[in-house]
């Protein structure tokens, strides 16, 4: 169901490029990460998620993530997680660093719920208002927010929650972010509004730790169905 609400596989595989302009971006984790200080954010983001690709825009550069590598105008980074490694969670985010965490993040995002239908199902539970949830288990080494996670469906199959842990700010960053104002005018439902709350356990807080505010600019079409990543 969670599939067919959300346009369906075939509408899924032929998107090429979803073009966003990013209205809005803020937050206490971007804050505390350096936003407005050791990183800006970008003017929009392009994002191919069958090619595990998104590319950052800035006005005069761009940053670009691939698959877990980070390609700014002077460096490339294969593996760039690593640099979260240890102490590594405690510093002051670069661009490429911040790139990197929005990067991947969209990339599994924009690719829901079509990645979990290859992803070994922990546990699931439907509620009595006909509302599910899912726990779905991220391969070790994936480009993501930890291994285990849990996915929130309304009673039409709608993703609107997506509970995780952020492993490379550290244990204690467990988020519950919520998918708002959808653009349904491109085959497959957009949500042009995100809003990561602080988490405890399955309660989510008040306070929101995260917010993003997006404009779908276009959604770009395949030539030929692509293979969501992995």
């Amino acid at each position: 169901m969670a599939v067919d609400r959300h346009g369906g596989a075939r509408a899924f595989r032929s998107v090429d490029a979803i073009d966003l302009r990013i209205l809005g971006l803020d937050g206490l984790v971007l804050r505390y990460k350096g936003l407005g200080r050791s990183f800006q954010a970008a003017d929009r983001v392009v994002v191919r998620p069958h090619h595990g690709v998104a590319t950052f825009h800035f006005g005069d550069h761009t940053i670009a993530y691939e698959r877990g590598a980070v390609q700014t105008p002077t460096e490339r980074t294969e593996g760039h997680r690593s640099r979260f490694a240890g102490l590594g969670k405690l510093r002051p985010w670069t661009p490429a660093d911040a790139c990197y965490f929005l990067g991947y993040a969209l990339v599994n995002y924009l690719s829901l719920p079509f990645l979990l239908a290859d992803l070994p199902v922990r546990r699931s539970r439907v509620l009595d208002d006909g509302s599910a949830w899912v726990e779905s288990v991220f391969p070790a080494g994936a480009d993501t927010h930890c291994r285990v996670q849990r996915f929130w469906f309304d009673s039409t199959g709608l993703l609107v929650r997506h509970d995780y842990r952020a492993d490379i700010l550290g244990p204690m960053f467990q988020g519950a972010h919520f998918s708002l104002d959808h653009d349904l005018d491109h085959g497959i439902p957009l949500a042009r509004t995100r809003v990561v709350k602080a988490r405890l356990g399955s309660l989510a807080s008040p306070l929101a730790i995260l917010r993003a505010k997006l404009q779908v600019e276009s959604v770009g079409r395949a030539a030929r169905p692509s293979h969501p990543a992995t």
